[in-house]
C-alpha cells in the first residue's frame, strides 16, 4: 500500500514535484485507521494473517465470527414481560463484553470477522452499526471502540457473498498479501523453526 504525501519543504508550492511516495506496511496502515476511528476492512485469503494483524494491534480485540451470527444475536432480542405487559429489548452479549472491555479507557477493536460470509440480513445489521455506531438504534458503542472487519472475496471463497455497495463504502480497504519477504520478520519475532524459514527463503 502506498500513500502520497506533501513534503514540508514544498508545502508552499503546488508543484507535483512536492509529492513523494512512501511505502507503508499493512500493519501500520491498519493501526493508523484504528487510531483515526475509520472503520477498516481487511481482504485476503484464509490463513493470510488478517486476525493476527488485528491481535497485534489489540490483543484483547473482541472477535465476532459472523458466519455463526444472526440479526437477532447481533441486535439483541425482544422479550415479552408478562408482569408489565411490555416488550423489553435485551442487550446482546457481545455488546456487554465490549463495554466491559472498554472500561479501561484504551482503544479496543470490535472485529467483525468473515463479514462476506454473513447473510445479507446480517450484513444490513452490521451496516447500521458501522454507519451510526448504535446497536438496534438503542445502545451506542463505547467511544473508544474501533471497528475492523475482514472477509474473503467471492473469487477466493465459494461461501463468500459480495458486500452491498453502501456497506462496502463505509470502510477503508486494505488488501492483505502475505509474501515471504513480509512474513519473515514475523517468523523471526515468533521464533519459528529456522529450518522452515530457510526453506521458504530458498523456495519462495
Amino acid at each position: 500500500e502506498f500513500i502520497a504525501e506533501l513534503s514540508a519543504a514544498d508545502e508552499q508550492s503546488n508543484e507535483m514535484s512536492g509529492y513523494c511516495i512512501r511505502e507503508h506496511d499493512e500493519l501500520s496502515l491498519i493501526r493508523a485507521y484504528v487510531e483515526a476511528n475509520i472503520p477498516v476492512f481487511l481482504h485476503g485469503l484464509s490463513g493470510d494473517g488478517k486476525s493476527d494483524r488485528v491481535r497485534q494491534i489489540d490483543p484483547q480485540a473482541l472477535d465476532i465470527e459472523l458466519v455463526n451470527e444472526t440479526p437477532e444475536t447481533i441486535n439483541g432480542r425482544a422479550v415479552y414481560n408478562e408482569t408489565t405487559n411490555q416488550i423489553v429489548d435485551i442487550k446482546p452479549v457481545w455488546l456487554i463484553k465490549l463495554e466491559e472491555l472498554c472500561e479501561d479507557g484504551k482503544l479496543h477493536i470490535l472485529f467483525f470477522d468473515e463479514l462476506t460470509n454473513a447473510t445479507k440480513q446480517t450484513q444490513s445489521v452490521i451496516f447500521k452499526i458501522v454507519l451510526e455506531r448504535f446497536v438496534n438504534n438503542r445502545w451506542p458503542l463505547p467511544p473508544n471502540a474501533r471497528i475492523v472487519a475482514a472477509g474473503n472475496d467471492r473469487s477466493e471463497s465459494t461461501a463468500a457473498h459480495d458486500l452491498a455497495e453502501p456497506l462496502f463504502g463505509r470502510f477503508a480497504h486494505i488488501y492483505i498479501r502475505t509474501t515471504v519477504e513480509n512474513w519473515m520478520p514475523w517468523a523471526m519475532e515468533h521464533r519459528l523453526n529456522p529450518y522452515v524459514m530457510e526453506f521458504l527463503a530458498n523456495n519462495d
